[in-house]
């Protein structure tokens, strides 16, 4: 993870690769080696492998909120990123991923009050530059002012979440006019 996150996308990948043959049934081989194939527009793989990763590993949110946010890159209806975010919930109640995910599914489909809440959940487990954006487009299209980032998060200890570290973020590359994404 830490090559492509240094921008070495192609070495990163060709480790994952060799990652995932030495270790078949790595939760965490398998869902990073998706979000890096993803982040590199190969959103098909990328769902192969969240999917593999749930055989494996029945309980994993990540995959879930992984294959939720590819699903809704590669332009699938709605409700199966949504039924993939509310397994994710069941599992995880406060699952700050699966909560912005189901927050931008209900605000894309125009359940403004549902998605309000969801992303004020999500900000309740730790400020989030893409969430917070989210709920400020939201209060924004009814017509209500925007809300600041809470100062508390943003202090030592606070409980913030940083950008970039979220499992979805890379995704917004592959899907830029989608502004829900979280």
């Amino acid at each position: 993870a830490t090559l492509g996150q240094e921008g070495d996308l192609g070495e990163a990948r060709r480790l994952y690769a060799a990652a995932l043959k030495a270790w078949a049934v790595s939760e965490g081989v398998v869902c990073n080696f998706g979000t890096l194939l993803a982040s590199q527009g190969h959103l098909h793989k990328a769902a192969r492998l969240f999917q593999r990763a749930l055989h494996h590993f029945p309980g994993s949110v990540a995959a879930r909120v992984n294959l939720a946010l590819v699903l809704d890159a590669l332009g699938l209806p709605l409700t199966a990123p949504a039924r993939l975010y509310h397994a994710a919930l069941l599992l995880h109640p406060d699952s700050p991923q699966a909560l912005a995910g189901l927050g931008g599914v209900m605000h894309r489909r125009g359940r403004l009050e549902r998605a309000e809440a969801l992303y004020r959940q999500a900000l309740r487990q730790g400020e989030d530059a893409g969430v917070r954006a989210n709920l400020n487009l939201l209060l924004a299209a009814r017509g209500d002012p925007p809300e600041p980032p809470d100062p508390r998060a943003s202090s030592p200890g606070g409980g913030r979440r940083e950008r970039g570290r979220g499992e979805g973020d890379a995704l917004l590359a592959a899907r830029p006019d989608s502004r829900e994404l979280s």
